[in-house]
């Protein structure tokens, strides 16, 4: 079994160091990729990334690692990726974790997730990407905040304006659980934790954390995922 973190927008793998400590110290293989464009330094022009880029990204590692077995978390934005690759792999992933994070419809984007009914929505500056935001609006602060924003990249707007493909072979992934940390306000969040918390086929949790839990709070989300891990009784 793996645990592949798929971080937010802005983000990358550097997000999940605390979490990924903690994992493997109990144990368990935890990968945190950073996806394309998002890295500090990057070969490709990433205002050519789009979300079928990120999807493609996630897949590759599945693939070349030969993975199966696996414990997928998005973050956020993230739920857009993850949710691209259990259609096309539903197979190879055990449990599919949404944290505070998008779930996508077909032909969705981010954009639509986000900002359903406001033209108010992140725009790219002159380098052709979207500026991140300041790190406090994670619910982050002190020397958090300040290693957080050292790190933040900016959104190819691709990957957010772009709507996903779904053929709806990712719901037939046996466990999907959406946690909401009530502490960051997001009624896109709070919507989702609504609709899955009527549906038998999810499992929903709550917890007073911020939005960057896996900064925040690593060892509570790690023990967490462990018993997401674990199959149900």
């Amino acid at each position: 079994m793996t645990f592949l973190l798929i971080h937010g927008a802005f983000h990358g793998g550097w997000c999940w160091a605390p979490l990924v400590d903690r994992l493997s110290r109990e144990g368990f293989k935890a990968l945190a990729p950073s996806l394309s464009g998002m890295g500090a330094e990057t070969d490709s022009d990433p205002t050519k990334v789009s979300l079928d880029t990120h999807i493609a990204d996630v897949c590759a590692i599945i693939e070349s690692q030969k993975l199966d077995d696996i414990v997928l978390v998005g973050h956020s934005y993230g739920g857009m990726p993850i949710t691209g690759v259990a259609d096309k792999m539903p197979e190879r992933i055990r449990t599919l974790v949404y944290l505070d994070a998008m779930i996508p419809e077909n032909g969705k984007s981010a954009l639509d997730v986000r900002y359903p009914s406001s033209a108010h929505f992140p725009t790219p500056d002159e380098s052709g990407l979207i500026p991140p935001v300041p790190a406090h609006v994670f619910n982050l602060s002190g020397e958090m905040k300040n290693w957080v924003d050292r790190q933040l990249q900016p959104q190819p707007p691709r990957t957010i304006t772009q709507p996903i493909s779904l053929e709806g072979a990712w719901k037939q992934v046996s466990r999907k659980i959406y946690l909401r940390a009530t502490r960051y306000e997001a009624p896109w969040f709070d919507r989702f934790l609504s609709e899955k918390s009527s549906d038998p086929a999810w499992e929903t949790y709550r917890y007073p954390w911020g939005h960057d839990m896996m900064i925040t709070h690593p060892d509570e989300l790690s023990k967490f995922l462990i018993n997401c891990s674990q199959s149900r009784n």
